[in-house]
């Protein structure tokens, strides 16, 4: 099995500190297909099947992304071929489908299709949410297959490693010959999980850039304004200030003056 013997080389680099392959990661671009199915317990009067995302992953992949289990446990390790059908659900799934409920030994039944006869599968663990698609939505519900029993061998896949140094650029040169020595006809691109969730983040990042700005340019406008304002109170006040410095007033006492009605008109515009 590719999988099984890629996994078992990186596995044992020395910067290596855990290594998973999935569908898809959590912000990936390629996002997650929708998968239909039945939930053992659950009936919907109108006949028609539950809906949710669907992820194939190998055992790990939760460690690696850090993604805490709720119950249960992960799927067993790779070339067990006698391990029944199996899936993980996420919170959100048990929220949409069980109410909240720990969702822990219900069976999900897919429709029939080529290569699937019908397949039945036990949950067998509980995890935590991730977001897959946006961090501007909610969590849709998710289910998590175990990637060697996928009927369909998707056309891509990711390969998420987490660094023992924590410099993720350091990985590259020992993942490529890795992958290169099981199968040398793999294309293959190194992103760092930080880059994705800067993607992520461009809309929120752009608007709070925008904002920043007209935040200034108000305050620059705001402050020109103000020192119209106060110059044009000073000129018409330029006689008092003559007189009062001709009885003896201190030019601190001056400044003062006209500095406080500054700060009144300021702190009227604040309240």
């Amino acid at each position: 099995l590719f999988a099984d013997r890629l996994l078992t080389r990186l596995r044992a680099l020395p910067d290596v500190d855990a290594a998973a392959i999935a569908t898809s990661i959590p912000l990936d671009i390629h996002g997650l297909p929708v998968r239909s199915f039945t939930l053992e317990g659950r009936a919907r009067t109108d006949g028609a099947l539950d809906r949710s995302l669907s992820n194939t992953v190998t055992p790990g992949y939760f460690n690696v992304m850090n993604i805490a289990f709720v119950a249960g446990s992960d799927f067993v390790e790779l070339g067990n071929t006698a391990m029944p059908p199996q899936a993980i659900v996420n919170e959100a799934f048990a929220r949409k489908f069980t109410g909240g409920a720990n969702p822990m030994g219900r069976r999900v039944r897919e429709p029939a299709r080529p290569r699937a006869p019908n397949p039945e599968r036990e949950i067998v663990g509980y995890v935590a949410d991730a977001a897959y698609r946006s961090l501007r939505e909610p969590v849709p519900a998710t289910m998590y297959l175990p990637f060697e029993q996928n009927p369909t061998p998707p056309s891509f896949a990711s390969l998420s490693v987490r660094s023992a140094t924590g410099a993720p650029a350091l990985l590259t040169r020992g993942l490529a010959a890795a992958l290169t020595g099981v199968n040398s006809g793999v294309a293959i691109t190194f992103r760092p999980i930080a880059d994705q969730i800067d993607a992520a983040l461009t809309q929120e990042r752009l608007v709070a850039m925008l904002s920043g700005f007209f935040g200034v340019l108000a305050l620059l406008l705001a402050a020109l304004g103000l020192y119209g304002v106060t110059s044009y109170a000073v000129s018409r006040r330029r006689s008092e200030i003559g007189l009062r410095m001709a009885l003896g007033a201190a030019p601190a006492g001056v400044v003062g003056m006209v500095l406080g009605r500054v700060a009144l008109l300021v702190g009227l515009g604040v309240f």
